[in-house]
């Protein structure tokens, strides 16, 4: 909770005034710290073998401005078959296999036999975010409070950090 101790309106504006300047550079660069930390290295751990390796984690990344984030992952180069990432769906919620008929071959072949049997709760990227955003977020937190506690303003972050704490589950 923040509270101003102040004796009027335009006293009150002034301190809020003072205490944005600031605030949104802490912010980014808290936040981008946690990111540049954790977030390739918790894809990484969450992929299981060099298919999503190669697809989802590399080339991911954030980017970080004033008053937002974004994650990326799976910007990584095509997969030996064709499969580049705007697929990036199959490799990490999985495929069911299915056959289809080929009009060039005049048979019928089989498709995403060497993908993941399916999973919608996905197996790398949505699994991450849901655990790495709590600390951004958290991180992005601490550092506005950060900012304004102290003079006029006292700051008692505890009730925002319990609600960021369960906001991504």
């Amino acid at each position: 909770m923040l509270k101003i101790e102040a004796d009027d309106l335009d006293e009150a504006a002034l301190v809020l005034e003072a205490a944005q300047k600031g605030t949104e550079e802490a912010m980014r660069a808290a936040v981008g710290s946690a990111i540049a930390s954790s977030w390739v290295s918790a894809l990484g751990a969450a992929a299981s073998g060099p298919q999503q390796t190669k697809l989802l984690v590399s080339g991911a990344g954030a980017d970080v401005g004033a008053g937002t984030f974004s994650l990326h992952a799976a910007r990584g180069p095509a997969l030996s078959g064709g499969l580049d990432n705007s697929h990036w769906q199959s490799v990490d919620y999985g495929y069911t296999p299915r056959q289809v008929s080929s009009a060039k071959r005049g048979t019928t072949i089989w498709v995403g036999r060497n993908l993941p049997s399916r999973d919608n709760d996905g197996r790398v990227v949505l699994p991450t975010v849901g655990e790495q955003s709590q600390r951004y977020v958290e991180a992005w937190t601490k550092a506005l409070m950060s900012t304004v506690d102290g003079g006029v303003l006292d700051v008692d972050d505890a009730a925002e950090r319990g609600q960021v704490a369960g906001a991504w589950q």
